[in-house]
């Protein structure tokens, strides 16, 4: 069904997607840190909260790539385009939730979560939470929209509006951050015009009806439910999976939090270190769903074992290449954060650690699942998940950390 020039064409987009989008997440920590380590500290401390909430319609996107990708193996375009019209609904209208409901508490979270990191800090975290709270419905159509397009083996559109929408965001944090002096806040703002210009033109390239996906009547809408049962069959164990993970990153985030504002800034500057690793990785993560999941609505389970052999492998291969390089330049490029000497040493030993353990252990923690997701089942994934989350990542973090301070 693929060629391997059709999965290095499905592909490398995605990954020079991933790698423009952790740039310029990078590029956003640099210009925040002109603020201030308290500006670093906020946004850091945001960025596993915000992760959490995003999960719950992120995890639906997944559900409804898996929904299309099946409808688009066996050869139905009608019912993948109803998938993709209710993708787009029911994520976005369980974003809007979402947002609402943390909007109205978010200073009370922040302090119960965090309370004991310093008032600077949790200042710049409230601003920055704000303007990406009003970001997520956006969020979720504008995700709903580049995955429907991957299904359909187009990742160039997806990259094209992304390199568009990233300029943007520079120019925006330029403006807001140095011109009006606004910090955190003023980078969570330019990442909402960002992603408010990528849904309204990515909605209007659906519109095309020359695509086997289009969106017919987006005006016009009614739940159909066996649709929405579909995506949930896959996204609701997904969810609940990627929660997990989330959630224990939350737990050591609070137990960091309670180390100082140098240990916080080092975890921050680690963890945007540690996603670089995974950028090819995760490209080849959302090409496995479509690829296989393709295969398994054709019914040819032989091909959907041969593409999962292969992309697994071409996952090691890249997260090796890029352990290396990354462990031979660590300590020149955390040195272009400006952190302090406490604050640097930290990060550098989180970074050598990561590389070693990642390289070897990340494909098949994460890639490998996204094989049986791809083919529906996602029941084992989140069971496995959810308990080496809880009893060794969180679990040992509490018995080591605490020696460590």
């Amino acid at each position: 069904m693929f060629s391997t020039r059709d999965l290095f064409q499905l592909i490398l987009p995605l990954i020079v997607q991933q790698v423009l989008q952790i740039t310029v997440n990078t590029v956003d920590s640099m210009m925040v840190a002109s603020a201030g380590e308290a500006a670093v500290s906020g946004v850091s401390l945001v960025g596993t909260l915000d992760a959490i909430l995003v999960i719950a319609f992120s995890s639906l996107v997944t559900g409804g790539t898996v929904a299309v990708s099946h409808a688009l193996g066996e050869g139905n375009k009608s019912f993948g385009r109803e998938c993709a019209k209710q993708l787009i609904y029911v994520s976005g209208g369980i974003a809007l939730a979402i947002a609402v409901l943390v909007g109205l508490f978010r200073m009370p979270i922040l302090n119960t979560l965090y309370g004991s990191a310093e008032r600077s800090v949790l200042e710049n975290a409230n601003a920055y939470l704000g303007f990406m709270l009003i970001s997520f419905p956006v969020l979720a159509v504008l995700s709903s929209g580049a995955a429907i397009f991957r299904t359909m083996g187009d990742t160039v559109t997806g990259l094209r509006l992304s390199i568009l929408t990233n300029i943007l965001n520079v120019i925006g944090n330029a403006i807001f951050i140095y011109g009006f002096h606004m910090g955190a806040a003023g980078a969570a703002l330019s990442t909402l015009i960002a992603r408010v210009v990528y849904a309204v033109i990515i909605i209007a390239m659906l519109h095309d009806r020359k695509r086997d996906i289009y969106i017919e009547k987006l005006l016009y809408y009614r739940p159909n439910m066996p649709v929405i049962k579909k995506m949930l069959r896959i996204g609701v164990p997904h969810g609940i999976e990627s929660s997990m993970f989330q959630f224990g990153r939350l737990a050591t985030q609070v137990l960091i939090s309670a180390m100082g504002t140098a240990a916080i800034a080092a975890n921050s500057v680690a963890n945007t270190l540690a996603n670089y690793m995974y950028l090819p990785a995760s490209a080849i993560d959302n090409a496995t769903i479509t690829v296989v999941g393709r295969c398994y609505g054709a019914n040819l389970p032989e091909e959907a074992k041969r593409y999962s052999r292969t992309l697994l492998l071409w996952v090691y291969i890249c997260m090796w290449a890029i352990s290396v390089v990354l462990f031979l330049f660590a300590k020149p490029i955390i040195g272009i954060y400006n952190l302090s000497a406490e604050g640097s040493r930290i990060a550098l030993e989180l970074t050598f650690f990561h590389c070693v353990v990642t390289s070897l252990v990340r494909p098949l923690a994460f890639s490998l699942p996204s094989i049986f997701k791809s083919t529906g089942d996602a029941k084992f994934t989140m069971v496995v998940s959810t308990l080496s989350m809880w009893i060794v990542r969180v679990g040992m973090s509490f018995v080591l950390a605490p020696e460590s301070v």
